[in-house]
């Protein structure tokens, strides 16, 4: 995968996180859940206590250690997808999931196609950030 390809995926996906921030609000509305503690840097660990963190926090997961609640869902929102290439399989696949997750939650996407070429996605990014309604 080329250089261009990879920055264009990183673009591709951060332009649908930051557009669909966007329309969240300003403030912080949730802290992240700590699942795991902080690491604490020990000069003197040994390979094996090294080893037995790794095992102890990349062993299956019988519990949910995550989130159980969270700040309300906005309703009503539309966001846009900013993709490099629709003729490509994964950025269907990507937007695919960005258009269930949406559905699921009642909004509307819109799906903006870059067609591999850099300069188009880039001017989809500022076209679909500039008609953004400020948010009073």
């Amino acid at each position: 995968m080329t250089l261009f390809r990879c920055s264009a995926i990183a673009v591709a996906l951060l332009s649908a996180t930051t557009i669909a921030s966007g329309l969240a609000k300003a403030e912080t509305r949730a802290a992240p859940f700590p699942a795991w503690p902080e690491p604490k840097i020990q000069s003197t660990m040994t390979v094996e206590e090294a080893r037995a963190i790794v095992e102890a926090r990349t062993k299956p997961q019988a519990e949910w250690k995550g989130p159980t609640s969270g700040p309300k869902a906005e309703k009503n929102a539309t966001i846009a997808y900013v993709s490099d290439d629709q003729s490509y399989t994964s950025y269907v696949g990507w937007g695919q999931g960005v258009i269930d997750a949406a559905t699921a939650l009642g909004w509307k996407v819109v799906v903006l196609d870059g067609k591999a070429q850099w300069p188009a996605v880039s001017r989809l990014c500022r076209q679909r950030w500039r008609s953004i309604p400020p948010r009073s």
